[in-house]
């Protein structure tokens, strides 16, 4: 399958300056009051974005001076000015959505970049998720197609509410559909970051970041000023390997899909990038200067399992302390 640009909706922002920034809560309603999942947010000068959850609310980090721009198919784009506002609810009314170009959405999507006679590759779904009943496991992070956005390495957003995503574990493609039947694979040379969100509304952020992994996107577990933690998922195809010798036998007699984790802290200040593992002592090791705040939060959490959320949860405690 040949890696071609995700050619949506490139809206131009502002990569100049790292502009200051205050994060904003709120929620995103139709004019019945009625809350409105996977809206798309932006920052109207910067690459900064966000979708909303089941319950139509949301929180980022935005540029003061700039405006939220909320976006969903079947309502009227909406700017609404931040004014150093922390929290900023949005009324949309039904109608045609309009973006930047001032286009409409069923017409600002470049569809000549899927016609066959430009040369791309188009994979279909019933060949590229091959069903086989045997097969334990997956190389996809969901079964189901999902909501989301991209940011290019020129930090502009690509986003378009007719187009939904996946990603592939064991290639570390983002893959995504129209028609949830053509299904092509950004370039990993043009993106740089994405999130998808799934139709339960879990959040998932990924960067590419060379230092771990030159090949990978990493997970976003948590990031803010101090601390940016990453999980490094992969994904392998273990054959079938079932032995016996009438007594004794191992292995499975099946094809079974494997995910890897690897976790790294990144101190931002120092510009360090730790390995870490799911181990009590391994993450207070990495952050040994957190000694007396790694304290009061396993207080707070009591018994917690150490898995992704409690790293997740450890790092907006340290981000925010």
């Amino acid at each position: 399958m040949k890696r071609i640009f995700i050619y949506l909706l490139p809206i131009l922002m502002s990569a100049i300056t790292h502009a200051q920034t205050i994060t904003v809560s709120g929620t995103v309603n139709d004019q019945q009051g009625k809350p409105l999942p996977f809206v798309f947010l932006r920052d109207s000068q910067h690459s900064y974005a966000t979708m909303t959850d089941l319950l139509g609310s949301f929180s980022f980090k935005v540029d003061p001076a700039s405006k939220i721009v909320a976006s969903v198919t079947g309502f009227k784009d909406v700017a609404i000015p931040v004014n150093n506002k922390t929290t900023v609810n949005v009324v949309m009314e039904q109608g045609i959505a309009e973006h930047s170009n001032g286009k409409p959405l069923s017409t600002s999507t470049s569809t000549d970049i899927f016609k066959p006679d430009l040369g791309v590759a188009v994979t279909r779904v019933s060949d590229y998720v091959r069903v086989n009943e045997g097969l334990h496991g997956s190389r996809f992070l969901s079964e189901k197609w999902m909501r989301g956005f991209a940011i290019s390495y020129t930090d502009s957003l690509i986003q378009s509410s007719d187009y939904f995503f996946n990603y592939d574990k064991t290639m570390s493609d983002l893959l995504f559909t129209r028609d949830q039947r053509a299904v092509f694979a950004a370039d990993k040379q043009e993106v740089k970051a994405f999130t998808i969100v799934d139709e339960g509304g879990a959040f998932y952020d990924f960067e590419s970041v060379p230092a771990i992994d030159p090949k990978h996107y990493s997970m976003v577990l948590s990031s803010g000023d101090k601390y940016k933690i990453y999980r490094l998922l992969t994904c392998k195809l273990i054959k079938a390997n079932f032995t016996t010798n009438g007594i004794t036998s191992s292995g499975n007699n099946y094809d079974e899909y494997v995910d890897e984790n690897h976790y790294f802290i990144w101190n931002v200040k120092t510009k360090q990038l730790q390995p870490v593992e799911l181990k009590s002592k391994s993450i207070k090791t990495v952050l040994a200067a957190e000694a007396d705040k790694i304290k009061a939060f396993n207080k707070e959490h009591g018994d917690d399992d150490i898995n992704d959320a409690y790293l997740k949860d450890l790092g907006d405690y340290l981000n925010n302390k």
